[in-house]
């Protein structure tokens, strides 16, 4: 969704985006193997590098993660796979 939003050129989105690219990490302690994807790291920094002229969504990210914290150090509410992401995550590497 993070990407579809930002290579759409979908501002009106960039909120939403930037809020489940905060939320990301809270999954990475229940993904065992990322397999052919990148770490969320990685992807995050595939984001910049592309991506890095939209201001605007950034400084939403910023918000939502803090300008002081990296993504691994941010405290979200959602923790140990509990995000709906997480569990959509593991039922599509399961083959459910």
């Amino acid at each position: 969704m993070v990407q579809d939003t930002l290579d759409g050129a979908k501002s009106k989105r960039h909120r939403y985006a930037a809020r489940h690219l905060a939320e990301c990490p809270s999954c990475d302690n229940v993904i065992d193997d990322y397999g052919s994807f990148p770490v969320h790291a990685q992807f995050v920094e595939a984001l910049k590098q592309k991506h890095r002229r939209k201001y605007g969504f950034w400084e939403l990210v910023a918000r939502k993660v803090g300008p002081e914290r990296s993504f691994s150090q941010q405290s979200l509410s959602v923790r140990n796979g509990d995000h709906p992401f997480c569990k959509l995550g593991l039922a599509v590497r399961a083959g459910r």
